[in-house]
């Protein structure tokens, strides 16, 4: 524990009981706010050369990374500055998902996170996973290579 004040004065009597110096809290997790719209499946986090898993609820309850963390220079000012909640770390798929990248014209039929595209062998399932700078990420049993950017207004829906 590191301490946070020293309450004493030079000169004063301590009585019994009187405190003589005050610690900070103990950090024994973090917890980690997640996009309500995320990908489902398991996360971990990562944070200078530490990694830890994520639990559902957003928890890292790993000794070995909570120390890191809260040993790190960038926690020390920030709790000092009464701002270490809006502090980051990285967090990633404990197991990646295969994506294709299709301009979100190319979309059609669209529910919740799921549409079609229209490839060279015809209409395909796809799950949307993520959208950025003009880009669709979509990911599915089979992965659309080529795709009509503009699918025709009749097209076939896709299974």
């Amino acid at each position: 524990m590191t301490p946070r004040e020293c309450l004493a004065v030079v000169g004063h009597r301590l009585t019994v009981g009187e405190a003589l110096i005050r610690f900070g809290g103990v950090v024994e997790a973090l917890s980690v706010t997640l996009p309500a719209d995320r990908y489902p499946g398991v996360r971990v986090v990562s944070f200078q050369d530490q990694t830890a898993s994520l639990d559902d609820a957003g928890m890292i309850a790993d000794a070995g990374f909570v120390a890191a963390y809260v040993g790190s220079p960038e926690f020390v000012v920030a709790r000092e500055a009464g701002d270490w909640r809006n502090l980051t770390v990285r967090t990633v798929l404990a197991e990646p998902v295969d994506v294709v990248a299709v301009p979100p014209s190319s979309i059609y039929g669209v529910d919740g996170d799921v549409g079609c595209v229209v490839d060279a062998v015809g209409p395909l399932a796809v799950k949307i996973v993520a959208s950025e700078l003009g880009e669709t990420m979509v990911t599915g049993e089979v992965l659309p290579h080529r795709v009509s950017i503009s699918p025709p207004s009749e097209a076939v829906p896709c299974s």
